[in-house]
Formats: structure tokens, sequence, C-alpha cells
């Protein structure tokens, strides 16, 4: 990532070359925001933690938050710079630290810290700043060598055991970001000039990727892996996203708005690349979180612009494995623009049954949590139907900055032909924020057998399947939880009608029996009912909602 002093170059840049150009932005929806309990902590690096909260790193702290927004700050023995963050492969949380450190803390925020090795001649404080588990089981990580004055001139690949062992591997540049790869190596970013896309395996081996596109010096940042099995990365000063195959052949996707100064980078579980965008030059460009599918297709969000300057922005991001995008604001050098903890939901869509025999009608379901949950949404059934899908409240989640609902929607639709559909929820713009996939098979007709000398007793029948359907497809009639909205510490049960099937399991429960099996989550989840005859499989989804009536303000201590 961006070391602090280059984020002023970047503004002096954008100001003096780079237009404000026209963009289309979808509406403002499902964000909320948590002020840090320390005013202009300059958040940074987050993560999902082991304990399902998420941990972030700002200055002179490791933070936490629930998914309720309730923060905690753990403070290092001696005064840090947390940067990057992870969650490592022994259940605690590993960050960077620009004093010149590796450091590891515990879910009970215990902090141990390992210094880097000196820098000769200089003996200089080394600074690393991007980190991530590797294939190996140990921590990689980036690292900043600065020279007697302290500008960085080239940089290592680090490497650090889980117990504490370190081993470093020199590039000639400066680099930020890393992340494991599709190909089980190591890849990160270059920033200067050339910038490059850097891959390193396990053992040490280094190539280097010149990225084609550089405005004054390449800023390649964040990066992460792909749905697709590339690798995807931002570019500050060249205002776009890029993608990476593993055998190194580079695309560049430019954003829509110049200035847009993309950060980090993040894969979701809608399969799309989610960044953010800190926006720059006294508020021309605001800041938002976009989205880019793999097609290269993007999508930016603006955050709401009573706690956006356009200066200081998001700049870390990650999600949970709930489909809620986490993200940090920096606030940095701004009395009036507080730290924060940003988090983002589109709309869920689920559909009940997913799949079975025409004529199939099927129940959609979406949670929407937002500001606004009215929103004006409708399905759009994928066979050349459309229907508005009415929005309820089902009770007030939070309280933080604005108020934010949890709004529970239903709608139905009867598909009468076999096919496969994707089903879109779209919002008040007309913009798809939720798939579902359909599938429907053909009706079975049974006929008697007959043999060229006699027809065969009315008992022997054999099933003739027509209009394109399969008879080795399982079926699920149904699949529900009743209720379907429950309060904490509450339980609801999962009932299923299934035939043609030889195994059920549900995610998160593994292999059940009968029709019916009782669950009490802690948070809102969505279940995925699995029948599998051998052959093949079919699935169909149900989601039970965990409510919970007002989530705790948290306030800045009082001076």
């Amino acid at each position: 990532m961006l070391k602090r002093w280059q984020r002023l170059l970047l503004v002096l840049i954008v100001l003096f070359g780079a237009a404000v150009g026209g963009a289309t932005l979808a509406p403002a929806q499902s964000f909320i925001e948590f002020p840090t309990p320390t005013a202009n902590s300059n958040p940074q690096g987050i993560t999902t933690g082991p304990d399902g909260a998420l941990w972030f790193t700002e200055l002179n702290d490791i933070g936490r938050i629930t998914i309720a927004g309730v923060i905690t700050e753990f403070p290092p023995s001696s005064p840090a710079f947390p940067l990057g963050i992870t969650t490592g492969p022994d259940g605690a949380l590993w960050f960077t630290d620009e004093a010149g450190s590796i450091g590891r803390i515990t879910t009970a925020g215990v902090i141990t810290e390992f210094p880097l090795p000196p820098n000769p001649p200089t003996y200089m404080n080394k600074r690393p700043s991007g980190i991530t588990t590797g294939p190996d089981g140990a921590l990689w990580f980036t690292e900043c060598t600065p020279t007697h004055i302290g500008f960085c001139v080239n940089s290592n690949i680090g490497r650090i055991t889980t117990a504490g062992v370190i081993t470093e591997f020199p590039i000639g540049n400066v680099s930020s970001g890393i992340t494991t790869g599709p190909d089980g190596a190591l890849w990160f970013t270059e920033q200067g000039s050339p910038s490059n896309i850097g891959r390193i395996t396990t053992a040490g081996v280094i190539t280097e990727f010149p990225l084609p596109s550089i405005l004054v010096s390449g800023n390649a940042g964040g990066i992460t892996t792909g749905p697709d099995a590339a690798v995807w990365f931002t570019d500050s000063y060249g205002n776009y996203i890029g993608r990476i195959t593993t055998a190194g052949a580079i695309t560049e996707f430019p954003l829509p708005t110049d200035g847009s100064y993309p950060y980090a980078i993040t894969t979701a579980p809608d399969g799309a690349l989610w960044f953010t965008e800190q926006g720059c030059c006294m508020g021309m460009n605001p800041s938002k979180i976009g989205r880019i599918t793999t097609a290269g297709v993007i999508t930016e969000f603006p955050i709401a612009a009573a706690n956006n300057n356009g200066n200081t922005g998001p700049t870390g991001i990650t999600t949970r494995p709930d489909g809620a995008l986490w993200f940090t604001e920096t606030g940095e050098g701004y009395t009036t623009t507080p730290s924060r903890i940003g988090r983002f939901s589109l709309p869920t869509l689920q559909a009940s049954p997913a799949t079975g025999l025409a004529p199939l009608a099927v129940t959609f379901v979406t949670q929407v949590q937002s500001p606004d949950i009215s929103g004006g949404y409708k399905v759009d059934f994928g066979d050349g139907i459309t229907s508005p899908m009415g929005i309820s409240p089902s009770g007030i989640a939070c309280t933080v900055n604005l108020p934010c609902y949890t709004g529970i929607g239903t709608t139905s639709h009867t598909y009468v032909s076999d096919g496969t559909y994707t089903a879109t929820l779209l919002n008040a713009a007309s913009i798809g924020v939720a798939t579902v996939p359909i599938v429907v098979s053909g009706n079975v007709f049974s006929l008697p057998i007959m043999s060229p000398r006699a027809a065969a007793p009315p008992s022997m029948t054999q099933a003739i399947v027509v209009s394109g359907a399969n008879n080795s497809l399982p079926t699920i009639a149904s699949f529900a939880a009743t209720p379907a909205s429950i309060a904490q510490g509450s339980g609801a049960t999962l009932s299923w009608s299934v035939s043609g099937a030889t195994s059920l399991s549900i995610s998160g429960i593994g292999e059940v029996n009968g029709t019916s099996i009782q669950v009490s989550p802690t948070q809102t989840t969505n279940y995925t009912l699995t029948a599998n005859n051998g052959q093949r499989s079919a699935t169909a989804q149900t989601t039970v909602t965990v409510s919970w009536y007002r989530w705790r303000r948290i306030d800045p201590p009082s001076p």
C-alpha cells in the first residue's frame, strides 16, 4: 500500500494533470459506519478473524469490531504503526508494523512482535506493509528498505514462520501488497518506475511482469486472487483495476472517474471483485466502494456525502462469509471527518425450490439491510417476466450515525417451461444486486412397455422422460425454514421434501436423514441443501434470519 508521504504526491498529480470525468454511479445504499473510539486513528488493513469478528490496524493499535459494531482497541507495548493484517494458520492475527517488526495478536488481545533484521549500513527500521498466509503455512510479507535519508529505493519479500523465524528475499523495487495466488506461489505489487507485478515461489524464485501503463510512476497497490483463477490488483496513479493471469498476461480496466485512487481489493462471495476508491482533491472525486466483474464491468457506490470530503476515504476492504463487505476509513488529518469502520451489504436473494419439474412454483426471499429499505426492489425471473418485491421491516438493526433497518421481502413465480434461468434482484435504478439460478426439468410421463408379442401387465411400467428432462436429476420439491426469522438464542426447523436422492447434506451441518432438523444459528445463516443420487445432484437454499433490536452505539471517549 502507499506510504503516507506518497498520498500528497498523488493529490498534486491529479490536481495538475487529471480531468474529472463523468461516471454512472449506483445509488448509495446499505452503508453503515462506526466511528473508532480513538479519533483520527487512521485505520488501514482489515480482515475477518477466526472468531467471526473483523480485525483492523490503526495508528498505535490493533482494533476488533463485532458485527454489531462493538469496537475494542489493543495497543502494542511500544509505539507502533500497524498497516497490513491477516488471519494466520495458527488461529491468531498477524500484522505488519511500519516501525520495523511483524506482529501477532491472539483473539484475546495478547500481542507479540518479531523485529525485522536491521538494514545495513544505515540500520534504519525496515517498513513492512502487506501480509498474507502462504501455502506453506508461513506468513509472507512485503517490506520497504529505506536509505539513510528515509526514502525507500528497494525492498524485500519476507517470510516468517509461526515460531518467528524470518527469511528475506531481495527485489529491486518497492513492494506493497501481497497475496497467495491460484498457482501456489505468492504474488505481489511493486510501486515505482517501472511498476511490476511480482511472483515468488515458496522456494524464493522471483519473476517480475512490468505493467503496460504507467502514469508518472506506477503505483500497483492492493492485490488478491480472483474467482477466475487470475490475480487482480489496483493501480492508483494509472486509475485502473488490473488482471494478470498466472502466465503473466495483463489486462487493464480503467475506472469511469479520473482520480478515483483505487486502493485495496478483495474477492466477494458474489463472484466479483470489490475495491476501495479513496477519492481525491478537495472533494472533486468522492470516495466510493467499487465492484468489477471478471468481464470488466464496473459499478461504483458513493459513500454518504455527509461522511465524505473526498480526501479521506476507504482504505482496506474484506468480506465476511455472510457476503457483507467491511472497510476502513482513514479520516487522516481531518478532525471533522473521524476515522471509521464501514460495512456495505448488498441484498441477498434466495429461491425455494431452486430445482424441480415444470411447472415449478418458486418462492423468492430477499433480505435488505440499508438506511432505507423501501428501495423499489423487483425481481427479473429470467423468463421475460418481472415482478415487484415488497420489503417489510423485520426490526431495527442499528442507530449508528444513520438509522439502519433490516427488511425481508417475498414474491413467487411459476416457471412453465424446462430450462435454466437466472433470477435477478434489481434495485430502484434497475441495477442487478443479487442473482440465483433456477433449473427446471421437463414433465415425466409413465407409459406401458409393450413387447412385440404381447402387452405387459399394467404394473410393469417404465418412466419415459420427455421435453428435455434428465431422469438422473434428484428433485427437491421444497426446502424451508420455520420460522424464517428468529431472535438470538431461539431455534428454527429446516424441513425438506426430496425424491430421487440417495443422500442428503446441508451446508455447515453435514449429512442429514429424514425430512427435518433443528438449528439454532447465532447470526443470519444461509443453508444449502444438496440432494445426490450418485450420478447427479440438485441444490436448494433457505435462510434463517437472526434479528436483534439495537446495536450498541460506539462514541469516542470524552476528553
